[in-house]
């Protein structure tokens, strides 16, 4: 994590190993039970203090109906996953 001379965190760096392994011990699906992904995610923040405008799409979906088809009835939570952020 990168934190600017005002406190502002400017950058952060997010790697995570999933083991679908473990997943699927918990979930009971084993169709992707031999999968495993690396994950390297780095945001970058900016633009702080200025004014910000969002409006919903029309067509947007809430988080919880797009991840459905993905993992089926998987319980909540990070089974599986390991992370670390620097």
């Amino acid at each position: 994590m990168w934190v600017d001379n005002d406190g502002n965190i400017r950058q952060m760096k997010i790697d995570a190993d999933i083991d679908f392994d473990k997943l699927s011990a918990i979930t009971g699906d084993k169709t992707a039970s031999s999968l495993k992904l690396g994950l390297s995610l780095t945001i970058k923040y900016s633009g702080f203090g200025q004014s910000v405008n969002i409006s919903k799409p029309a067509n947007a979906l809430p988080f919880e109906d797009l991840i459905k088809g993905s993992r089926g009835n998987a319980s909540e939570g990070n089974a599986g996953a390991s992370r670390t952020a620097s």
